[in-house]
């Protein structure tokens, strides 16, 4: 079973027209219904594949009584999927406990070659460091600049000796290499998953999200395969009999930014056409009634400044005329 199956049970320029002739159909099983979350949030993860457990932990105020370690314990040590190449210190979180932390903040990458803990510092304010843990997970997927190829970067997660705050250092760090060959097309045509009446879900940028539109709720949510969690925007249905459509919204994370515009029309003899702002017209395929389109969203250049980029929707019947049509704001 593939990462993208196992994702579906359990739950800055990118090229502007995409190539949708390669885009191949097949039916997995049905696609649970998902935690929705902000655009904004990246929810607490398990990096199943460098073996590491999430363990839910309850923060009062961002602090938590973590365990407090014995002084010169053995060094290196195999840790929760971890290597800790320092030794834990009296009064302070042990190496394990560090990386527990890390795992549920959702700062810490689920995809990693290996990681590694020692004891350095976090730096809090321009004035103010304190002892932390540095967790580094090493071989991260990344994709550093627009529309370039992915790299293998370093992601470094300080964890607060002390008192177990977590803190991310912003961007990927070290040298880079090249991707596995799963991930060296993240720009090509959005690659279908799963589709149904119900639901169709898109892989897009590829190796890198899950990007689904459910039928039931005209809403499109995101799911990171780097890191746990995701996005959900466009809730609720505008149009009539003939097309309904979401509404547009922003979502990614981590350098990856992108728009999302789903609806629902007839299975068939009805194509979609999607104007958008700058008068260019794309045509996203239908399957069994539904269609799902995605769009580069450019790093804003001041918050809050990012618009959607579609214009307006229109369903057009075989014979050329249109028979819905929603204009979006």
């Amino acid at each position: 079973m593939n990462r993208i199956e196992d994702t579906l049970r359990d739950a800055d320029t990118i090229p502007t027209t995409l190539d949708w002739s390669d885009v191949a159909t097949r039916e997995p099983g049905a696609l649970p219904a998902e935690r929705r979350r902000t655009p904004a949030v990246i929810a607490a993860l398990a990096v199943a594949a460098t073996g590491i457990v999430a363990i839910t932990w309850a923060f009062t105020g961002g602090h938590k009584a973590f365990p407090i370690g014995p002084a010169a314990a053995p060094t290196p040590q195999q840790v929760a999927g971890a290597q800790c190449l320092s030794s834990n210190e009296s009064g302070l979180l042990t190496c394990k406990a560090a990386i527990q932390a890390a795992a549920t903040s959702g700062d810490a990458p689920k995809v990693a070659g290996t990681v590694t803990a020692t004891l350095g510092s976090a730096k809090v304010s321009e004035a103010t460091s304190v002892r932390a843990w540095v967790i580094t997970y090493s071989g991260v997927p990344t994709l550093p600049a627009p529309a370039m190829t992915c790299e293998l970067r370093n992601w470094v997660v300080r964890v607060d000796a002390t008192s177990g705050k977590v803190y991310f250092d912003g961007k990927p760090s070290g040298p880079s290499s090249p991707c596995p060959p799963k991930y060296s097309h993240p720009w090509a045509a959005p690659r279908v998953v799963a589709s149904t009446t119900q639901y169709l879900s898109l892989e897009w940028p590829r190796g890198f999200d899950l990007v689904t539109f459910r039928a039931t709720t005209c809403e499109v949510q995101s799911r990171s395969l780097i890191f746990e969690g995701g996005a959900g925007g466009g809730g609720g249905c505008e149009g009539g009999i003939y097309l309904l459509t979401s509404g547009s919204g922003g979502h990614g994370g981590y350098g990856v930014l992108y728009w999302t515009l789903g609806g629902k029309t007839l299975p068939h003899g009805v194509t979609i056409k999607v104007t958008l702002r700058s008068g260019e017209v794309l045509t996203p395929p239908v399957h069994k009634g539904l269609w799902l389109l995605i769009r580069s969203a450019p790093e804003p250049k001041e918050p809050g400044a990012q618009t959607t980029p579609f214009s307006k929707v229109q369903a057009i019947n075989s014979s050329g005329r249109v028979i819905g049509m929603v204009k979006l704001r």
